[in-house]
């Protein structure tokens, strides 16, 4: 996160939560603003239908809860913690002050807004219309360590909760990528092995 943005939160509260808290719901009042200083956040809402379905998972210099920015009177999805994580939390009732004071990182918060309504709509379009396959490997290369190519959360259900898929199916498609010799992985662990690889059937390489 940029610095001057960070400034919005040098007076709010820090926190130390465990992991697999629930921050908030959907139907809670959107009275803070959090930034997550370490860590790691998962967003996500139920389908009528139970099903957990996962709109972001945030790492550290990560905003949230930014229904209260927006002027919403609920949070309308549902934050968790995915591991132990320090959050600062932002009273909405002192954002105009803290606005007043430090214009510039305001405008740097409204830009991180803007990337993460993108980021959600192209999401979305992924679910629609992206085969499930170039989404397992958007998902991979999003989530590998760059050094280690290890994927964290790798899970096939947690996976499956990110890209809109069964855990049956996001199974075969990694078994179909480990025949291939894309990647390794065990119960509960991915590394990414063929990384040029997965940037193709992402439709990322060049």
């Amino acid at each position: 996160m940029p610095e001057d943005t960070s400034a919005l939160f040098g007076s709010g509260a820090a926190c130390q939560r465990p992991a697999d808290s629930l921050l908030f719901g959907p139907d809670d009042p959107a009275e803070d603003l959090f930034l997550l200083e370490d860590g790691t956040v998962e967003l996500y809402e139920l389908t009528a239908t139970g099903r957990r379905l996962v709109i972001a998972r945030l790492r550290p210099g990560s905003v949230f809860g930014i229904m209260a920015l927006l002027g919403r009177r609920s949070y309308g999805n549902f934050a968790e913690t995915i591991e132990d994580s320090r959050i600062l939390a932002l009273k909405k009732a002192d954002l105009a002050d803290v606005v007043r004071a430090h214009p510039g990182s305001f405008l740097s918060l409204l830009q991180l807004v803007g990337k993460r309504i993108e980021t959600l709509e192209h999401r979305l379009l992924q679910a629609s219309y992206s085969p499930t396959r170039v989404r397992l490997a958007q998902h991979l290369l999003e989530s590998m360590d760059p050094a280690s190519g290890y994927v964290s959360n790798a899970t096939r259900e947690s996976i499956g909760e990110s890209i809109g898929a069964s855990r049956q199916t996001v199974s075969e498609c990694v078994a179909a990528l480990a025949r291939a010799g894309v990647l390794e992985g065990g119960r509960g662990w991915l590394r990414i092995v063929d990384r040029r690889a997965l940037q193709h059937l992402s439709g990322r390489g060049h």
